[in-house]
């Protein structure tokens, strides 16, 4: 009678030290090697049986069924190249017992390995792990009776070489999974490195797993078939680039995927089923390299809940069918070159982040019971007329960008909160002035950009915290605002401004180009967050006639002249950065005649002198920094060329003394860089013992005293002058 026998490793580490401990080391020459690289015995009265035997740290582990006889089993060992075997396994007749080797290797060292017998009991359900290295593994673990499987099954190993080269036995391949029809349920993970053709038939009965993952291999498939698989606890996942030959996924009886479900490179798909799947609590992804094949329409028909983002790229089909999805992380939706109407008839919230790209047909989307969106970006949707969502009341960010034939903004009617950002940029459709609704009560920055139908915007009592407005108009943009602006203002262009006499946010304007001397944010008194001014021309000038304190960093970016006549004291760094690299010689002092305090660095980047005889003003204009009522700087007085000093190895000639900090009582040090005028140190004079000779760095100066040169020997002045 035919016996019943089994041959797997059930410890996955056993099979990668077979795989790995080879003659062909580097060492393996030298007379050291005393392994046992492989151990199999062979079965008399089964056909060419085989039992393969697991070697691990010192021993030879076989696993049979409890009734299982080695009758007539013969031995085949292999060891390291001229290596000897005490005793010879081939005079052993009785492998039921357990059984000692000793392995000397050419120069006489031992290696001892204990074999043992471990019998399985035959039965429905069995807790381990089992790694499938060969045919023969396969059919004896289908001997084993195992209908629900409390582990882990790998069917092949992964080669330690080459990731993607993944093994089974060379001298017993696996060419069928049909034995393994009996798996009910695995609650581990299924890991499949070596796929037969008829890998599906293997699995035909299996309807509830732990995970199921096809890693990077060079086994290709052309289906993905479970047909009777129901519940994955986790992941289901067959990645990138390994998918490129699947023409069908077939999943009749799939409900629900406890982790995510990712099949990537699908460039030949064809066929895409999955009629009963309700819930997806991880990401739901499916993503072409270049094309997903030639599908025309994607279905979930018994969707209702994705967890996670559902991600869809390069999707060449016309139609996305989620009639009844409820609930969703977030669509991350690029690609869809073909579809016009994105629709999710039951959709009621969207948690995470929602893109749409590169959708050049789509001319609508519908999402008509949504009442709660986390995240959405609407961008490059160059067709997109129409936005029906007609029960949205509350959202965290929403993004509308280069929508150019959106015409109105009727899909925010019944909104009552942005929590976060409202961002409409770039809308050329909306070519008449518009409101928001008066249901929005609350929004934490409106950020607008290029919309031609708005010129002003009067923002008080309508909830909105904060704004940021870009303009291209040579027309001054009107806003008005409550005199306490609750949230951040940023400007880029021409304004004319009313109220936001405080700001508990941060401020950041850039100035375009203007011949006029202007008055910005002429009511600014208080700033509790940043204040950042950057105007790159060297025309006009810049008055700021109000701002009288910035709790945050103060950073002024500008080649014209600025005043700030009632700036009194910065709550962190000041940096003032005159024209970047270059400085053209414009500007002739930099005052502010009220600053008393600084509680961070004082940074001034005066830019390095321009070379050549186009630049002739650039050889002698003095540069003067006038700070009449200053008393304490808590960091570093810095003066640099420029904010990087790599950028540029040429000095400044401009700058002749520090008259101007004649009032400075405290500094935690003084660093001066490249300043080839700088010649006296007699506004220095008063702060000097505030701080240490270790602090004081000079570089590139033309004068360059020592710190005890100004202290102990008052030479403030070059005394070559």
């Amino acid at each position: 009678m035919k016996k019943i026998f089994i041959a797997f490793s059930i410890i996955c580490s056993a099979m990668l030290l077979l795989v790995g401990c080879s003659k062909d080391n580097d060492w393996a020459f030298e007379g050291n090697d005393n392994f046992i690289t492989s151990f199999k015995l062979l079965l008399a009265d089964s056909d060419g049986g085989v039992v393969t035997g697991a070697i691990a740290e010192g021993e030879i582990i076989v696993m049979v069924p409890e009734d299982f006889s080695f009758a007539g089993a013969q031995a085949t060992v292999a060891i390291s190249e001229h290596a000897t075997i005490y005793p010879n396994p081939a005079e052993i007749t009785n492998w039921d017992e357990d059984q000692s080797f000793v392995v000397s290797s050419y120069n006489g060292s031992q290696n001892i390995y204990r074999y043992t017998v471990r019998r399985e009991k035959i039965e429905e359900e069995k807790t381990g792990n089992f790694v499938l290295f060969s045919q023969t593994d396969v059919n004896n673990f289908a001997a084993l009776g195992i209908k629900k499987l409390d582990g882990n099954l790998s069917v092949g190993i992964q080669s330690q070489d080459y990731v993607g080269d993944d093994m089974t036995d060379a001298d017993d391949p696996i060419v069928t999974l049909a034995p393994l029809a009996s798996l009910t349920e695995v609650k581990g993970e299924i890991i499949i490195y070596v796929c037969p053709d008829d890998y599906s038939v293997g699995f035909s009965n299996l309807k509830k797993v732990g995970s199921i993952k096809i890693p990077q291999t060079k086994y290709r498939l052309k289906d993905f078939i479970f047909p009777s698989l129901e519940e994955v606890y986790g992941d289901l996942y067959y990645p990138q680039y390994n998918a490129s030959m699947v023409t069908t996924v077939y999943l009749p009886k799939l409900v629900s995927v406890g982790g995510n479900f990712e099949l990537g490179g699908l460039m030949s798909l064809a066929s895409f089923s999955v009629p009963e799947l309700k819930q997806v609590m991880g990401k739901l992804s499916l993503r072409a390299n270049g094309a997903m094949g030639t599908i025309s329409t994607l279905s979930f028909p018994k969707l209702e809940q994705v967890g996670d983002v559902m991600d869809l790229y390069a999707f060449v089909g016309t139609s996305i069918e989620i009639p009844v999805l409820k609930t969703c992380g977030g669509f991350d939706w690029d690609g869809l070159n073909k579809i016009e109407s994105i629709e999710a008839p039951a959709l009621e919230q969207l948690f995470g982040s929602s893109n749409f790209r590169n959708g050049i047909e789509v001319t609508r989307i519908s999402f008509p019971k949504i009442t709660y969106i986390e995240n959405i970006e609407l961008s490059g949707l160059r067709s997109l007329e129409d936005i029906d969502m007609p029960e949205l009341k509350s959202a965290k960010n929403i993004n509308f960008n280069s929508l150019v034939k959106l015409s109105n903004l009727e899909c925010l009617g019944t909104l009552n909160e942005v929590i976060e950002t409202l961002t409409l940029q770039n809308l050329s459709g909306l070519t008449e002035s518009f409101a928001l609704p008066t249901t929005l009560t609350s929004i934490g920055k409106l950020d607008i950009a290029n919309l031609p139908g708005l010129t002003e915007l009067d923002i008080r009592d309508t909830g909105i915290k904060g704004v940021g407005i870009t303009s291209n108009s040579n027309t001054p943009f009107k806003l008005t605002a409550d005199d306490i602006m609750e949230g951040s203002l940023s400007l880029n262009g021409l304004f004319e401004l009313s109220g936001m006499k405080e700001v508990k946010g941060d401020v950041e304007i850039i100035v375009a180009n203007t011949n006029t001397a202007v008055e910005l944010i002429p009511n600014m008194e208080t700033v509790h967050g940043n204040f950042t001014l950057t105007y790159n021309y060297t025309t006009g000038s810049l008055n700021i006639p109000a701002l009288t304190k910035v709790n945050g960093i103060c950073r002024i970016n500008t080649k014209a002249i600025v005043t700030m006549p009632k700036f009194a004291e910065a709550g962190a760094d000041f940096i003032y950065n005159k024209g970047g690299a270059n400085d053209t010689g414009i500007v002739p002092e930099f005052t502010l005649p009220k600053l008393s305090k600084i509680n961070g660095d004082f940074a001034i980047y005066i830019g390095h002198t321009m070379a050549g005889l186009n630049y002739p003003q650039d050889q002698g204009i003095p540069f003067d920094i006038k700070m009449p009522s200053l008393t304490t700087i808590t960091g570093i007085l810095k003066i640099h060329t420029h904010e990087n000093p790599s950028t540029s190895t040429r000095p400044s000639n401009r700058l002749a003394n520090l008259d101007g900090f004649s009032t400075l009582e405290k500094v935690s040090g003084v660093d001066i860089y490249r300043q080839a005028a700088l010649r006296n140190y007699t506004g220095l004079k008063k702060a000097l013992t505030s701080f240490s000779a270790d602090y004081w760095n000079l570089a590139n100066i033309g004068y360059m005293p020592s710190y005890d040169d100004l202290v102990k020997d008052g030479k403030y002045i070059d005394p070559t002058l």
